[in-house]
């Protein structure tokens, strides 16, 4: 690379003992604060430096090739390319912590699949140039992204921001040897993550298409299941044993098979799906079946990735930024305790259920990106109603209950509050004031405030 005049050499560690790479360095010309004694020394004072190194290449043995290059993207920085064979679960344990999920993976190994974006056999001059180049596109749509690192949503951003930035579907795949157990490759591989997979496409973000169906455990969901047998009479699991008590007429051997738990003796077992994670075992006959897709980002998933943020569709994460919102739990203590004051003190006490009564006309006519905003307004509305001292809570999907002391407003209407969709847009109505309940009916709640 020195050669090519493309890459300057500006620091390293080039020995594992402290004098030889000092030595090293001093050979290569290398000014002595930038030679280091240990890998770790180089990592810890090259990330304070204000010139610190844009990539490091790693040339040491392979048995200990993989840590140190972990260490590096740990750490935050670029590694070019990892030669040593390793896991994909390991390479993708280091770029989690090192928070470069995104970043794209030259492959010398072909051991890592589909999650490499450049796969070879063989690390030469050219194959690095070619791999370079074919990953240019992914480190310039990675360096514009948002990082969400820290967002509660980090799993769902990570899923679009790697189909965007691969400007790959994500595409489902049976696992080898495991008919039930399917996977996305793109991703991390694990069944696991159709759960935000399914989220996303029920935010509109990303579109379904149909792959295949499986049967999942009954107890944990899980698809990673076996066929196995179970004892009619005590359920165990049945090892195959011929048994001399079954005989037909003809004095042949039945394929029969005796219980080691209770003794019994049958041919006809329960057929049964037993499962690797929960270790539970699902009658075959009436297991539950799942739906997979293949899944296409779309121009609203873009959207998402590149914001690093999601659409807010349940109440209950809305109302977490306000001071006045709480769990259900503390709602109703904190209910039960006010009324019991109130009754004794003759306060006037207020409690309201509040239910967005179109919202789902509104997401499938507007898409879930307006309905997002409109409830987030209309939480704007009801919080500006209420002071420090009130509280709210989400209780279903399009519920919440707010609370009051000490008030004297009444609603202009009862029953339900309705977001009006217009031709250009999506409005809410402005919201009256929280009704009031008094003392002598400590057990009676508002249903509702706001224009119909």
């Amino acid at each position: 690379a020195a050669l090519d005049g493309e890459i300057d050499l500006v620091a390293g560690c080039f020995s594992s003992t402290a004098d030889k790479s000092k030595a090293s360095g001093k050979d290569l010309l290398l000014p002595d604060d930038r030679v280091y004694g240990s890998y770790q020394e180089m990592i810890e004072k090259e990330a304070a430096h204000p010139e610190g190194i844009d990539f490091v290449s790693i040339v040491t043995p392979n048995h200990v090739h993989f840590p140190v290059a972990a260490a590096f993207i740990e750490a935050g920085f670029d590694v070019v390319a990892v030669t040593a064979a390793i896991s994909r679960s390991e390479l993708l344990i280091a770029l989690e912590k090192g928070h470069q999920r995104l970043a794209p993976i030259l492959d010398f190994t072909k051991k890592l699949g589909a999650h490499a974006d450049y796969r070879v056999g063989r690390l030469t001059k050219g194959t690095l140039e070619k791999g370079l180049a074919a990953v240019r596109p992914i480190r310039e749509r990675a360096a514009n992204m948002v990082d969400f690192s820290d967002s509660p949503d980090a799993a769902g951003l990570a899923a679009l921001a790697i189909a965007y930035t691969r400007d790959l579907p994500i595409e489902a795949e049976r696992e080898i040897g495991d008919t039930f157990v399917v996977s996305y490759p793109l991703l991390s591989g694990s069944n696991k993550i159709r759960v935000v997979l399914e989220s996303l496409a029920e935010m509109g973000l990303l579109d379904r298409r149909k792959y295949d169906q499986t049967k999942i455990c009954g107890y944990c969901e899980s698809a990673h299941l076996e066929h196995g047998e179970q004892c009619p009479q005590c359920h165990s699991s049945l090892m195959p044993e011929s048994s001399p008590a079954a005989k037909n007429n003809k004095g042949k051997g039945m394929a029969a098979i005796t219980c080691r738990d209770c003794g019994a003796i049958t041919s006809e077992p329960l057929l049964v799906l037993a499962c690797m994670d929960c270790g539970m075992a699902t009658p075959a006959e009436g297991a539950e079946i799942q739906n997979w897709y293949h899944y296409d980002l779309n121009e609203d998933g873009i959207a998402a990735a590149c914001s690093g943020r999601l659409p807010i569709m349940r109440l209950e994460d809305m109302l977490k930024p306000y001071e006045q919102a709480c769990s259900a739990r503390d709602f109703l203590l904190i209910v039960d305790n006010s009324l019991k004051i109130a009754v004794r003190y003759k306060r006037p006490y207020s409690v309201l259920n509040i239910t967005l009564a179109n919202a789902d006309e509104l997401r499938s006519k507007h898409g879930p990106k307006a309905a997002s905003e409109a409830f987030s307004n209309l939480l704007e509305i009801i919080i500006d109603q209420l002071r420090t001292c009130d509280l709210v809570m989400a209780r279903e999907k399009y519920q919440c209950r707010a609370c009051a002391s000490c008030c004297n407003w009444r609603p202009r209407s009862k029953n339900a509050i309705t977001i009006h969709s217009r031709a250009n847009g999506v409005s809410t109505p402005a919201a009256s004031p929280p009704p009031s309940r008094g003392a002598e009916e400590p057990t009676g709640q508002a249903t509702g405030f706001g224009d119909q």
